[in-house]
């Protein structure tokens, strides 16, 4: 797609405040996505255009996340409802519909401040993770697993306590299922709202909660999980906003120590998250600061 700035005029003077407007001149590939069904054989599905309202009757506050089943050809889109302490789905078909009703995939009396969502080919399931707080302390992470027919496995079970996931109030960070190790792997950071420990922790399709594994000290922030065949990477940041990560294995035992993956400091405000290459063997990290601004990937 290519978009272009119509108004004003190119090199043109303006004085005070102004209107710029901006058309698109290429919309192809916007209703397309890409996924892949197995090995690196990447399958085009076309998707409706325009927007598609999802949250009838429950607000969105800001988190949230979406998760796609290769199987049923279902998407299952997440949100919170913050202060409420409810977490809902919405399930949409291949060819844009929505499947049913807004669904409470959890509940509790926690302000609710992060939210994920993974998939499970294996077992056509998703895994719902949320981070709560309580008062200027971090509250359980909670989760709930899902089948893509809406039946659930298990539901609103306490995955670790003190915890949250990602980045508050944000939709950065991931978590993530490992085909070889049959396992979702779920990392938090464990303190006040924005600084902790981080801690990692795994879950089985049939809602199994492992032992919790310390990945750093305290004064860290940021965490996110990948996962693909005999590791599994934890990554966060430090006080200075400087990006790491650390592989384990699918049992919990680290495979290395802290690995440095941003050259310099991100700044306040950063983002990040990673992925597993199955087509290459490796972990793809994408990571965004306010210093610069810019985002880049790290293999």
């Amino acid at each position: 797609p290519v978009t272009r700035i119509t108004a004003p005029a190119a090199s043109s003077v303006q004085t005070g405040n102004f209107q710029i407007k901006v058309t698109d001149a290429d919309d192809s590939g916007l209703d397309k996505c890409y996924y892949t069904t197995s090995g690196n054989t990447a399958t085009p599905s076309v998707l409706p255009r325009g927007n598609i309202a999802l949250s009838n009757p429950y607000r969105v506050w800001r988190p949230l996340d979406v998760a796609y089943s290769t199987t049923s050809d279902v998407a299952l889109a997440i949100w919170s409802t913050a202060h409420e302490g409810k977490i809902i789905g919405q399930f949409i078909t291949g060819a844009g519909a929505l499947r049913g009703g807004n669904v409470i995939l959890g509940s509790n009396n926690e302000f609710v401040g992060e939210i994920k969502i993974t998939y499970d080919e294996d077992d056509d399931l998703f895994l719902v993770v949320w981070g709560t707080e309580i008062g200027n302390n971090m509250g359980p992470t909670y989760g709930s697993l899902v089948k893509a027919d809406g039946t659930f496995v298990r539901q609103n079970f306490v995955i670790m306590n003190n915890c949250g996931v990602g980045i508050h109030a944000s939709s950065s960070g991931n978590i993530a299922y490992s085909k070889d190790a049959k396992k979702f792997f779920v990392s938090c950071t464990r303190g006040v709202i924005t600084r902790g420990s981080i801690i990692g922790n795994s879950v089985t399709p049939t809602g199994t909660v492992g032992n919790e594994v310390a990945v750093t000290g305290g004064d860290m922030f940021g965490s996110s999980a990948a996962a693909g065949g005999s590791t599994e990477l934890a990554t966060w940041f430090d006080s200075n906003g400087i990006a790491y990560g650390r592989l384990y294995n699918p049992n919990g035992a680290a495979l290395t120590g802290p690995i440095r993956i941003s050259t310099g400091t991100l700044g306040g405000y950063v983002s990040l998250v990673a992925f597993y290459d199955t087509t290459h063997n490796d972990y793809n990290v994408f990571y965004w600061g306010s210093v610069g601004r810019k985002l880049y990937k790290r293999t």
